[in-house]
């Protein structure tokens, strides 16, 4: 490498630095907060899935997916191709690691869905706040986050319970349908086009959850087997993450038996968003990009 490319490396890192050191999730009091389109089900997710079939010629269906896997930083970044019970083996979800957390057990992927539930933090509804202890429990102590809610004005109970939010494809019908800013003097008007659609309500987005079967009424679905693949160009136009060892060989390991897809929908910026958390990050690609309050404009870029 000579040394005016060593030079340009070093340069986009720190400008990727520069940037990121900005970055400040609303579940910690920053102004950072989930993107709507990350959801599964949305209109960016569904074309972008699509484009990644058709350009490999693939036969089987594809969804594509983001949230945890790990209660550690390990993992961020990397893409991993698995197939559920509700599916069988001609659907696979695609799915990138751009969060981690305690809460997350060993055999457990947690997959941002609409309404999905909150676990330990919530900036989705007011008043924004942090379960102290058992993430799921309803009767813990909570402390107070210093953050604006995505969807103010909207109660708690309208995103069901604390842990696996709406249970069923009919409780979708109490979530609200977008972001609160939206439609704000100063702020997008509208749920934007992608692709000439426009972006589905979380209404929709909570049901089309269940009736494409990666979310099962009153239940979590299993999966069955996975691995470690490199992430698609596809994903990585949504999330902006890629890691310098994306072709690195991982089988999903849930201790000889079989995995569980859990629902989650916080509405913070997840971990992914500091570029200190990935290892082995792609200097043009360091971290996850995430949106102001209306959960589609876009903080920065990189």
């Amino acid at each position: 490498m000579s040394a005016l490319t060593t030079l340009k490396l070093t340069a986009l890192v720190a400008a990727a630095l520069a940037v990121a050191a900005d970055a400040v999730t609303a579940c910690v009091g920053g102004t950072d907060y989930m993107c709507m389109d990350w959801t599964f089900g949305s209109q960016k997710m569904n074309y972008q899935q699509f484009v990644y079939r058709a350009r490999l010629g693939l036969r089987e269906n594809i969804f594509f997916g983001m949230g945890s896997y790990g209660s550690g930083t390990g993992n961020l970044g990397k893409c991993f191709k698995f197939y559920l019970d509700t599916l069988g083996s001609s659907t696979a979800v695609v799915f990138q690691v751009t969060n981690e957390g305690v809460d997350i057990r060993n055999n457990q992927v947690d997959m941002q869905m609409g309404a999905g539930g909150f676990g330990i933090f919530n900036v989705c509804a007011g008043p924004t706040n942090k379960n102290n202890g058992d993430a799921c429990a309803r009767d813990v102590v909570t402390d107070n986050i210093v953050a604006y809610p995505q969807f103010d004005g909207t109660p708690h109970d309208a995103f069901g319970e604390r842990c696996g939010g709406q249970k069923t494809r009919e409780q979708c019908s109490y979530v609200p349908e977008q972001p609160s800013q939206i439609g704000q003097p100063g702020e997008i008007q509208q749920r934007p086009v992608f692709q000439n659609v426009r972006e589905p309500s979380l209404v929709t987005m909570c049901q089309r959850a269940f009736d494409w079967q990666v979310r099962k009424p009153n239940g979590n679905a299993r999966i069955t087997r996975g691995e470690r693949i490199p992430c698609p160009n596809e994903m990585v136009e949504i999330t902006n993450l890629r890691r310098t060892d994306d072709n690195a060989k991982e089988t999903m390991n849930f201790g000889g038996g079989t995995g569980e897809l859990t629902s989650t929908m916080d509405c913070c910026a997840p971990s992914a968003i500091v570029f200190g958390n990935i290892n082995f990050p792609d200097p043009k690609h360091p971290r996850v990009i995430p949106c102001k309050r209306d959960g589609y404009t876009r903080v920065a870029s990189i």
